[in-house]
């Protein structure tokens, strides 16, 4: 099945104080490419998440379209999809149920809920009014410890979830390669604990990768998906 496949490659601040991060980095002994790494922070209680179902061959311009330039913040792809691009795994937001939790794709499900993130793993989620919930795997980092074991040496454009401040913040990570690559899972964990993160999920990778800001590029993913996440300033803050 093609999730089983991308599974394989991809492991699937208030707004003024939004932080985008641009680097090259090396190093080969972790598993790592030199790769563009772009980083957004968000504070939960700013802004406003909402899970986008796709369908076109310009996934981000179709889920961004009802949403001003001047409110949006980033758009990213978002859960795995099965051969016929139908979202795989627990996908809700504003009270619209995408897909149900699939307990045996395991992984982990971010869910907020009152402007806190959260990260459970998807066999302990107990499934409550929530304002976002997402499913997708590995777990990247868990109570701030490298959750990925060993290095399997697969490299992938990647993009994750990373936790900070007691859930209160987001960081939405993007790491890809000028020839498409990325890191290995357990270099971009290594690197999400470094960076501070006490909980990260990572998102499908590979051709899915996906990523608008409105301040930043715009990628549309090689391949179609099922889902992005679209963050935007909540109206009260927008001309801040």
């Amino acid at each position: 099945m093609r999730w089983c496949l991308l599974l394989l490659l991809a492991g699937c601040a208030s707004p003024d104080a939004a932080n985008t991060r641009a680097s090259d980095e090396v190093d080969a002994s972790a598993g790592r490419a030199s790769a563009e790494a772009l980083d957004r922070s968000l504070l939960l209680a700013d802004v406003e998440l909402e899970l986008v179902r796709v369908h076109g061959r310009t996934p981000l311009q179709e889920a961004t379209t009802s949403t001003s330039r001047s409110a949006l913040l980033l758009a990213v792809n978002a859960g795995f999809f099965d051969a016929d691009v139908r979202p795989l795994g627990l996908a809700t937001s504003r009270g619209h149920s995408f897909s149900a939790l699939d307990r045996a794709m395991g992984g982990g499900v971010l869910w907020i809920a009152g402007g806190v993130g959260h990260l459970d793993a998807a066999e302990e989620y107990r499934e409550t009014d929530v304002d976002l919930a997402l499913q997708c795997r590995p777990r990247l980092v868990v109570g701030r410890q490298n959750n990925i074991r060993r290095d399997d040496g697969v490299a992938a454009a990647r993009t994750a979830l990373c936790l900070r401040q007691g859930g209160t913040e987001l960081v939405v990570v993007r790491r890809v390669t000028e020839d498409g690559s990325g890191p290995t899972l357990h270099a971009l964990a290594r690197e999400l604990v470094a960076m501070g993160c006490e909980d990260a999920l990572n998102l499908d990778g590979g051709p899915s990768v996906a990523w608008a800001a409105h301040d930043g590029p715009w990628l549309e993913p090689r391949t179609p998906i099922a889902m992005v996440l679209v963050a935007a300033r909540k109206p009260s803050a927008v001309g801040r």
